[in-house]
C-alpha cells in the first residue's frame, strides 16, 4: 500500500496549483476555460443525476476532449468541489477510471457513443487511493485560496466608545479585577 505524507500531499497540490491562472473572481467555468485553453482540448461540463451508489463526479478523457460530468442535484458549492476534485485527477495526470458498468454511463452522458463508453470501461487502470487523496486535497486547497467570503462586523463600537468597554470589562471580569478608568 503506497502512502503519502500530507506534506508530500500538500507539496504536490501546491505545485499543481501554481500552474494554473485561477481567476480573480473566482469562477469555475472560467477556469476550466482557461485549463481547456492551455490543454489545447475542450472541458465539457454536464451536471447530470448521478444514478444511486455512484460517485458524485466523473472525468471521462475521450480523444479530442474532456468530459467532467457532476451531480446535478446538489449545493453549487458542492459541484464547485466536485468539478475541482475530477480537476485534480486531470491535472495530475492520474489514468482515467470508470464510473460503473456500460448503462450507468450511458444514463450519465447519453451523447457519448456507446463503443467509446465501453473503450473506456474496458481499461484497466483505476485510480488508487493515493489519487483519489491528491484529487481531493486538489479541490480542498483551491477552494481555501479563492475563498470569497470575508467576515464582516456585526457590531461598531460607537465613538468615543470608553464607557462601552468600561461596562464590557465589568461585565466579564471578577470583582476583584475591575478596570479602574
Amino acid at each position: 500500500m503506497l502512502i503519502m505524507r500530507k506534506r508530500d500531499l500538500r507539496r504536490r497540490c501546491r505545485k499543481i496549483i501554481a500552474g494554473l491562472d485561477i481567476p480573480a473572481p473566482f469562477d469555475v467555468d472560467e477556469l476550466c476555460a482557461r485549463i481547456a485553453e492551455d490543454r489545447r482540448r475542450p472541458i465539457d461540463l454536464v451536471p447530470v443525476v448521478m444514478p444511486p451508489r455512484s460517485p458524485s463526479g466523473v472525468w471521462l478523457s475521450t480523444k479530442d476532449r474532456d468530459v467532467i460530468a457532476f451531480e446535478r442535484r446538489t449545493t453549487p458549492l458542492h459541484q464547485e468541489h466536485i468539478i475541482l476534485h475530477e480537476l485534480g485527477h486531470m491535472l495530475n495526470e492520474d489514468p482515467c477510471s470508470s464510473p460503473g458498468d456500460a448503462a450507468d454511463v450511458e444514463r450519465l452522458l447519453p451523447d457519448l457513443d456507446p463503443k467509446l463508453i465501453e473503450r473506456m470501461l474496458t481499461r484497466t487502470a483505476a485510480y488508487s487511493a493515493v489519487d483519489e487523496l491528491v484529487a481531493e486535497t486538489f479541490a480542498t486547497m483551491v477552494l481555501e485560496q479563492v475563498n470569497r467570503w470575508t467576515p464582516k462586523p456585526e457590531w461598531e463600537p460607537p465613538a468615543g466608545g470608553a464607557e462601552v468597554r468600561r461596562r464590557i470589562h465589568l461585565t466579564f471580569e471578577p470583582t476583584s479585577m475591575r478596570w479602574k478608568p
